[in-house]
Parts: structure tokens; sequence; C-alpha cells
């Protein structure tokens, strides 16, 4: 099963490995050249109908709101080494803060994203010595 996605479009990249280790990032993002990376637990998964989806906070301030990245995360078998091309769809979501004036409606943008995923070998955890 893949575990390892490279997607691009519309000005975003990213790379995301599912089921790796706590203090390693699970998650790159470039967005129109600003690069952040996600711990594991800092990316949230929700498994739909439509799939698992993916999502990350871009921006966040308490009172005045922010901005949110989620995309569907496609089901591929993938054979290790091997890259499956992949077409799925992304979100951005952007929301106002009780502190906002004017307060605004959250406003949604759609997001094409293509690329490819793989199985690749997740390092086991380094033993901790006794």
């Amino acid at each position: 099963m893949a575990n390892h996605y490279k997607l691009s479009g519309h000005g975003i990249e990213l790379e995301y490995t599912t089921g790796g280790r706590a203090g390693v990032p699970a998650l790159t993002l470039k967005d129109n050249g600003v690069v952040r990376s996600y711990l594991p637990s800092e990316v949230t998964t929700d498994q739909t109908d439509l799939g698992t989806m993916v999502s990350v906070p871009l921006t966040t301030s308490a009172d005045k709101g922010g901005a949110r990245f989620g995309f569907f995360l496609p089901t591929v078998g993938a054979t290790s080494g091997r890259r499956t091309p992949v077409t799925t769809s992304g979100v951005i979501q952007t929301y106002s803060g009780p502190g906002s004036v004017p307060h605004w409606p959250s406003t949604w943008s759609c997001v094409h994203l293509h690329g490819t995923a793989s199985e690749i070998a997740l390092h086991a955890p380094e033993a901790v010595p006794a």
C-alpha cells in the first residue's frame, strides 16, 4: 500500500508520508515559495465516504482567523520502489476569528493536485539504551 505521496498544483507542492515516527515531519508543504513542515501530531486526518481528508493549519490567529489546507488522500496499492500516478483535490479554507472586523464568512478555494504515490520503507524508531 502506498505510504508516500508527492503532489503539486496551483503553486502548491507537498510531500506526505503516512505511518512515520513522532518527531519526523510527516508533511512538507510549499505554498507559493513558503515552506512549512508538519509533525504527525500536527496533521489531522478524517475518514470520509470520499476517502481520507488530510488537513493542516496554514496561518492561525486566535482573534483574527486564519487559513487551513486539506487534500483527499487517494488509496493506492503500490509496489515498493514503483511510483503510481495519482490525481486528487485539495482545498484552502480562510476564516475570520471573533476579533475580526468586519467579520466575514469562510471562503473555500479548490486546488487540483497531481503527482505520484509510492511505498517507501520506514525506518524503525531507534532503540533507547536501558
